[in-house]
């Protein structure tokens, strides 16, 4: 079992799990409900300042915060938008937490899309978009370890719906049908 990086087995992998917030009981790893704890007011300014809001201080924001203004602002013209995003250091939340927390401020703000990145989890809410797909546009999300690179994945992860192409599907059954005209009129005249 991985945790932090560093490979843990036995007392030492259940301990530091129960000490992240997620206890282990054999290969099964259940994350306890509890509320983010974190400050709400704050997040919730930073994003009426400009969509991107970070859980700490941490200098590191400084180098990312422009890398995410430009993919929040990006994907504020696309379907979903306007998006808000939050930048969690917490981890052990788990999913579920951190989608009570999207929620909270979404309504909060004039977002219409909440996503709510930790290092081990994320969580998206919208007014806009299905469950359906927001629950696909996370994996796209969480797949990425860039956190920019992975807001584009979640816009182009909407965008690709999974819908039938209509029009490609309508050309071919008009190929099919001629191609059985053809056949047909062909098989009759032998």
């Amino acid at each position: 079992m991985r945790i932090g990086g560093t490979r843990a087995t036995g007392p030492d992998a259940v301990s530091s799990l129960c000490a992240s917030n997620a206890p282990a009981v054999g290969a099964l790893t259940f994350w306890i409900m509890a509320p983010v704890n974190v400050d709400k007011a704050s997040l919730t300014a930073q994003l009426a300042d400009d969509s991107v809001a970070f859980e700490t201080d941490n200098p590191m924001n400084l180098l990312i915060e422009p890398d995410l203004l430009r993919a929040v602002n990006e994907a504020s013209t696309q379907e979903g938008g306007p998006f808000g995003y939050v930048v969690l250091e917490t981890v052990g939340a788990g999913p579920g937490a951190l989608r009570d927390l999207a929620q909270e401020l979404l309504e909060g703000t004039n977002a219409h899309t909440m996503i709510v990145r930790a290092p081990d989890a994320t969580a998206a809410v919208s007014t806009e978009l299905t469950r359906a797909q927001i629950e696909k546009s996370e994996f796209a999300l969480i797949r990425q370890p860039d956190y920019a690179q992975g807001i584009d994945a979640f816009v182009a992860s909407i965008a690709d719906s999974g819908e039938p192409h209509w029009g490609t599907l309508g050309a071919i059954l008009a190929a099919l049908i001629v191609l059985v005209a053809v056949v047909t009129h062909w098989t009759v005249k032998r």
